[in-house]
């Protein structure tokens, strides 16, 4: 790879990570009111704990990877850490929010035990897998680092990891199967002729947009990882945080709590477990 490619990718990582570095503090920002409100007093939960998580520890992550990515003149050893770093990050970022995924699945299809099964299953295999990966990075792969590039921002290795498809692979795989089931149930209330409620269509119109993203972005580029690595983190990060935001409005409560019987889904496990 020529020099001038290198540099127009550091140039690219670093906007990209600047971009999103400010996304996540403004949003952070402009949200904070809701989240005191709404989510401080609410009882503690599954669900409460994965917001959180994703809300501070998800986002605490990207920014000190994006202002890493900033850095010029960093030293082989920090720069072995912080790409190693990055798969670290995937995976945390991937088990949260799959997680708050699967506690939508599950508030969708409370009473089908197959599809629970399906969501267990493919979750717990999908998280598996991401930290063997992990581990198999750590143990088994080398990271040789090209000091001739020490003055571009970021770290830059002499070689792509043989095992990066698969962190791209397989939450791609666990989040078509989610997506599939969160579908599933929007197309029995088409096939039963009865329309699916506001909430519930914004829970399943909100899921098809965050799919279609993530399956015309995960494929792409997985010899230059680093470029949409900030990217697709930070859309991780703000589409469960906004759509958990939109779902434990007061008009959420009230509305289900009053259509419970109709929808047949517990209204608390629909507004506050997903």
């Amino acid at each position: 790879m020529d020099l001038e490619t290198l540099v127009e990718q550091g140039t690219a990582i670093n906007l990209v990570a600047a971009s999103c570095m400010t996304c996540i503090l403004y949003d952070h920002f402009i949200t904070l009111d809701q989240e005191i409100a709404r989510m401080w007093p609410a009882r503690m939960s599954v669900a409460k704990i994965l917001f959180l998580l994703n809300r501070y520890l998800v986002q605490a992550m990207l920014i000190f990877n994006c202002i890493s990515a900033s850095q010029p003149y960093l030293s082989p050893g920090v720069c072995v850490f912080y790409l190693r770093w990055l798969v670290v990050t995937l995976t945390v970022t991937g088990a949260i929010v799959q997680g708050i995924l699967v506690l939508r699945v599950w508030a969708l299809h409370r009473n089908n035990k197959l599809a629970k099964g399906i969501t267990y299953f493919f979750y717990a295999s999908g998280t598996a897998t991401l930290v063997g990966l992990v581990i198999t990075d750590y143990i088994n792969e080398d990271v040789l680092i090209n000091k001739a590039l020490n003055s571009l921002p970021g770290c830059y290795a002499t070689s792509v990891p043989s095992i990066i498809a698969g962190f791209w692979i397989v939450p791609l795989v666990v989040e078509s199967v989610l997506f599939m089931l969160v579908i599933s149930r929007a197309f029995v209330w088409w096939k039963n002729g009865s329309s699916a409620p506001r909430i519930l269509s914004l829970l399943a119109r909100d899921s098809t947009v965050y799919f279609t993203v993530f399956v015309l972005l995960r494929p792409c580029r997985t010899d230059r990882p680093h470029t949409l690595l900030y990217f697709l983190a930070f859309l991780h990060f703000w589409l469960q945080t906004s759509l958990y935001f939109n779902l434990v409005h007061r008009s959420c409560l009230a509305f289900l709590s009053s259509h419970q019987q109709q929808l047949g889904v517990s209204w608390d496990r629909i507004c506050y477990s997903i």
